[in-house]
C-alpha cells in the first residue's frame, strides 16, 4: 500500500517538473510578447459570464486561464489538458481554431478578481487579463406593474380625451 502511494506520488512529482520545465522552456524560447489586454467585466450575482480570450496564433504550445493560482493549461504538442477546476459552475472551452472560453455559469462574490489566459506559440505570448467585479444586487428588471399601469392608462387617457372631444363639440 505505501509502495502505491509513493510510485503516485513520483509520478506527480514527475508530471509537475515536467510541467515547470516545458513553461521554462516556452518562457525562455518566446520571441515576442505582444502587449496584455485589459478589460473591466461587472456583473451581478447570478448572472452568467463568459470571458473570451483570442488564440489567433500559429504553432500554439500552450494555453492557461489562472485567477490567483493556475486553473488550467492545455498543452497543444501533446493534447494534454490539466486542470484543478473544483467548481461545477466553472467551464474552460478550448476552440483549437481561435478561442478559448471561460464561463461561470452563475457568478458570485468570491469569483470576482483577475483572471488572465495566456497562449504561449513559437512566435510569441499573448495575454489577456480580465478583472471581474461581481454585485451583490439582482440584475435590474423592469417591474411588470409598470408595463400594466402603462397598458391600462393609455385606454384610459384615449377615452378621456374623446369624451372631451365630444363634449367640446356639442
Amino acid at each position: 500500500m505505501h509502495s502505491d502511494v509513493v510510485s503516485v506520488s513520483s509520478d506527480m512529482l514527475n508530471q509537475a517538473a515536467l510541467l515547470f520545465i516545458h513553461l521554462l522552456f516556452m518562457w525562455k524560447a518566446s520571441a515576442d510578447v505582444v502587449p496584455t489586454v485589459h478589460r473591466n467585466v461587472t456583473v451581478s450575482r447570478g448572472e452568467p459570464v463568459t470571458l473570451n480570450c483570442s488564440i489567433n496564433m500559429t504553432n500554439i504550445t500552450q494555453i492557461s486561464w489562472r485567477k490567483d493560482t493556475l486553473i488550467f493549461v492545455y498543452l497543444a504538442s501533446d493534447k494534454l489538458k490539466l486542470s484543478n477546476l473544483t467548481s461545477d459552475r466553472l467551464q474552460i472551452d478550448i476552440d483549437s481554431s481561435s478561442l478559448s472560453t471561460l464561463k461561470l455559469l452563475a457568478a458570485q462574490p468570491d469569483d470576482a478578481g483577475r483572471y488572465i489566459c495566456q497562449v504561449i506559440a513559437r512566435a510569441g505570448v499573448r495575454r489577456t487579463e480580465w478583472s471581474l467585479h461581481v454585485s451583490e444586487e439582482a440584475p435590474d428588471v423592469a417591474p411588470v406593474g409598470s408595463l400594466l399601469y402603462l397598458l391600462t392608462g393609455v385606454p384610459v387617457l384615449l377615452l378621456c380625451v374623446m369624451a372631451l372631444t365630444v363634449c367640446c363639440c356639442r
